[in-house]
Formats: C-alpha cells, sequence, structure tokens
C-alpha cells in the first residue's frame, strides 16, 4: 500500500513539473469603431472673446454627429482604460456665424466640422457572461469649427465629466476572439480653452479667450462595434 502511494505521489509531481499551471489571463486588448452624437449648450463667441461689438447670442449648432475610432485596455478582474478620436459634421452654425460676425451669407460654400479627441478610466464589471456595464471619469479636447469665403471661426474646448454605457456580446468567432454593440453616454463640463474670429490672418476680429462666459455643458450618445481580442495582456 505504502508503495503505491509512494508511485502516486511521484506521478503528481512529475506532472506538475510537465504541465505547469496555466496562468491566470490578464486581460483583453479592445478596439472599436462607431458614431456619436454630440449637443454643446450656448457658445457665445464673442462673449467667450471679450468683445462687445457683435451683442450676445448663441453660435453653437444643434449638434455634430462624428464618426469615432477608439482603443482600449480591460484589465481584470474589471478595470478598462479606453482612449478615442472623432470626426464630425456640426458644432457651430456657419449661416449664423457667416451673419453675426461677417454681415453677410450664407455662402454656397462652407463647412461646420468638429475635431476631438479624449480618454477614460472606467470600472466595467460583467453582469452576465455576455453583458458588461461601465462607469468612469473622463477628459477630452474638442475643436469647433466654421469656415467659409467670408471668414471662419475656431473654438477649442477641454471637457471632463463622466462616461456611462453597456456592451453587448454579439458573437465570438473564436475563444481569443469577440464582437460587441456598445452603447455609450457622456456628459461634459466645458472650459473654453481658445477662440478666434477673423476674416482673415491679418484681419481678425478677437481672439483668445477673455471671459469664461456662461457655463458650457455637453452630452453625446454614441454606438460602436468593439472587437475583443481576449487574454492579449
Amino acid at each position: 500500500m505504502a508503495s503505491k502511494l509512494l508511485c502516486l505521489a511521484g506521478l503528481v509531481a512529475l506532472a506538475s513539473v510537465t504541465c505547469p499551471a496555466r496562468a491566470e489571463p490578464t486581460g483583453d486588448v479592445l478596439l472599436a469603431a462607431g458614431a456619436t452624437y454630440r449637443h454643446v449648450t450656448r457658445v457665445d463667441l464673442a462673449q467667450i472673446g471679450g468683445s462687445d461689438d457683435h451683442g450676445s447670442d448663441g453660435d453653437q449648432s444643434p449638434g455634430s454627429l462624428s464618426a469615432e475610432i477608439g482603443a482600449g485596455l480591460l484589465f481584470r478582474p474589471g478595470f478598462e482604460l479606453r482612449g478615442s478620436a472623432w470626426l464630425g459634421v456640426g458644432g457651430l452654425a456657419l449661416a449664423h456665424v457667416e451673419k453675426r460676425y461677417f454681415d453677410g451669407g450664407p455662402e454656397q460654400i462652407g463647412s461646420s466640422l468638429t475635431v476631438g479627441a479624449g480618454g477614460s478610466a472606467r470600472y466595467a464589471p460583467a453582469l452576465t457572461p455576455g453583458v458588461r456595464a461601465f462607469v468612469g471619469p473622463a477628459v477630452d479636447w474638442k475643436r469647433l469649427t466654421a469656415a467659409s469665403p467670408l471668414g471662419s471661426a475656431h473654438l477649442e474646448l477641454v471637457g471632463v465629466g463622466l462616461d456611462a454605457g453597456l456592451r453587448f456580446r454579439t458573437s465570438a468567432a473564436t475563444s481569443k476572439l469577440g464582437g460587441h454593440l456598445e452603447l455609450t453616454f457622456g456628459a461634459r463640463r466645458e472650459l473654453p480653452v481658445a477662440v478666434w474670429v477673423g476674416r482673415s490672418r491679418t484681419d481678425v476680429l478677437f481672439a483668445g479667450v477673455e471671459s469664461a462666459g456662461d457655463p458650457v455643458y455637453s452630452i453625446a450618445m454614441g454606438a460602436a462595434y468593439v472587437m475583443s481580442f481576449n487574454d492579449a495582456l
């Protein structure tokens, strides 16, 4: 009996040497692509720039619709880092800017664009095997531009706030690769950091932040498809 026990112990020891325990996975790599709608509350460029020559009014458009790409790291047991960048249509009301600051328009040629980038740190627990929630602080930078042959206006904002949402697993190509639908809601307190309005580089109406003006806030709602590379870290 003793010899059998010794043989069994020897086999267990040999197995532990030749077949070491698998290391615990440390996390996933995430890649995302989607669309986001952003709305900014009242923005008065003249007030922010300290100009009294154009009255008081709001220069924002109803919103901007952006194409967005992002990447992230999901660590165990549920901490996530995300970064993103976007390019969108809208932000400043082009026809309004042309009329208010350049006494003309609307021109047939012109654009209203928003570009931005940001990041967030999220608590991201798994609610079920196929659903994960996330919430956490976020910060981003965005530049709103309206331009036409009459002139152009630029406003840069730094936003500090919160992101929250849900991510649903939609497919699993392999054990290491999965697809997800992600829905995100974000809110920011926007801080103006630069403003410029002029007909040309040499004909500047006003530039620089002279007054924070009324508080500026923004909300964002987005949907994205997220590819996860499981246990890649």
